[in-house]
């Protein structure tokens, strides 16, 4: 089923999203906004591009400053979708130290959720459309402060997220250089 991003955006912003300044120096809609952006630009599924514009509504390990209660999931999920709801919720629930070492092993990911503290299951599928999501989450806000500060500044631990990049391969890869440029 389509759905109307337009008024998906209006229901973030009745959540109070707007009201919420994201870490990368923006209105939290905008960021979010931005991340679907990435991912249809890269013409992934809707439901990967719905994901990705709820990506961090239930907070994540690193942003707190906007999270709707898990109660909520039924209500997302009937806006934009039982995949899509998935995957933010995934998204939000991963721990960043699982996400890595899933990444480093490239073997099976052994993500961790911290909501439940257990073991968090995702389908080969599900990894690799986080794995999409989380690249257009820091390219988001990576290619925005390129753009406000000296590109030094930006690059540090975001390096550490290449490996990322390089194994969705292709437009990933692609875009990762076109923000970051060619690697040393």
């Amino acid at each position: 089923m389509e759905r109307d991003v337009e008024k998906l955006k209006s229901y973030l912003a009745g959540a109070g999203v707007r009201e919420v300044v994201h870490p990368s120096n923006t209105e939290f809609l905008s960021h979010l906004d931005g991340v679907y952006r990435w991912l249809e630009r890269w013409r992934l599924p809707a439901h990967v591009k719905l994901a990705g514009l709820f990506h961090s509504v239930y907070g994540t390990q690193a942003f707190e400053e906007f999270s709707m209660p898990l109660s909520r999931r039924g209500e997302i999920r009937a806006l934009i979708g039982e995949a899509a709801e998935r995957l933010v919720y995934a998204y939000c629930a991963l721990t960043y130290q699982s996400l890595g070492e899933s990444l480093r092993s490239g073997g099976a990911p052994r993500l961790w959720d911290r909501f439940e503290e257990r073991p968090l299951p995702v389908t080969g599928r599900e990894y690799t459309d986080l794995l999409w999501i989380k690249l257009a989450d820091i390219l988001e806000q990576d290619a925005r402060a390129r753009a406000e500060v000296a590109p030094e500044q930006t690059i540090g631990i975001r390096y550490g997220w290449k490996r990322l990049a390089e194994r969705l391969g292709g437009a990933a890869l692609e875009s990762w250089r076109e923000v970051y440029g060619p690697a040393k």
